[in-house]
């Protein structure tokens, strides 16, 4: 071997196993902080459920999946959690979903299962003074 420390300084290989992380906990508990800082370290995606159902809206417009979340959108109605379950089926870091029993069940429906589930607690005094904090300084 000429020169070991080529081997020794290579970058650490990709996951063999996608990553699939849900990050949950009340409104200013630090989600989207942990979530993206665990992208950032493991370069995974960091999805919201909105930004999820918006790129297949966006990228992937004429699926059956697309076209059925349009149908609802275009009448001022929520996409069903059916539809936007659908939407998970990647590697990911969700932030702040599943929400309700009822998606988390969807979910493990249809095998999307994250393997390491993040729970934040904060305490309600907390949460209050962190939503002000976000009404006086908005581009914070």
């Amino acid at each position: 071997m000429l020169n070991p420390l080529k081997y020794l300084r290579q970058p650490k290989p990709a996951l063999s196993v996608p990553v699939k992380m849900a990050i949950l906990g009340p409104p200013k508990s630090g989600k989207t902080s942990v979530a993206k800082m665990l992208t950032q370290k493991y370069g995974l995606a960091r999805l919201s459920i909105g930004s999820v159902m918006r790129m297949v809206l966006n990228m992937q417009e004429q699926t059956d999946l697309a076209v059925q979340m349009k149908k609802y959108l275009s009448q001022g109605l929520v996409v069903p959690d059916e539809l936007a379950i659908q939407c998970l089926e990647v590697a990911y870091v969700l932030d702040g979903f599943p929400m309700t029993l009822k998606q988390a069940e969807l979910m493990s429906s249809r095998s999307i299962i994250p393997m390491i589930v993040a729970e934040l607690e904060l305490d309600t005094v907390e949460v209050l003074k962190r939503g002000l904090v976000d009404n006086i300084n908005p581009n914070k």
